[in-house]
């Protein structure tokens, strides 16, 4: 449903209506599993995960701030697991954190 539910539907009601058919179709359980439903769908739900930066363009200062903030987000505010989660030393966080005005709270 997750899936479902993010992807855009560029098609409206139709390409809904078609999927569905599909699925009456071809489904093999009575359930909609992830598998079962079609490659540009899956894609499009994985491909905006929290924490990624998809197709935006940043400067490598912007995108080092935003994986810091994500890491310190996952981590739930825990700067040794968000520095182990992004490959460096806690004091190199520390020092990051200090270099781009990320609140340490």
């Amino acid at each position: 449903m997750d899936a479902r539910m993010k992807y855009a539907w560029p098609g409206n009601v139709r390409e809904l209506e078609n999927l569905v058919e599909m699925l009456l179709a071809y489904g093999k359980s009575p359930m909609v599993r992830l598998a079962d439903l079609p490659e540009r769908i899956v894609h499009d739900s994985i491909e905006r995960k929290p924490g990624t930066l998809g197709d935006e363009v940043f400067t490598l200062k912007e995108a080092e701030k935003q994986l810091i903030i994500n890491a310190l987000a996952k981590s739930k505010g825990n700067k040794s697991l968000a520095a182990q989660m992004l490959g460096i030393s806690r004091k190199s966080l520390y020092k990051k954190l200090f270099d781009y005005g990320i609140s340490s709270d």
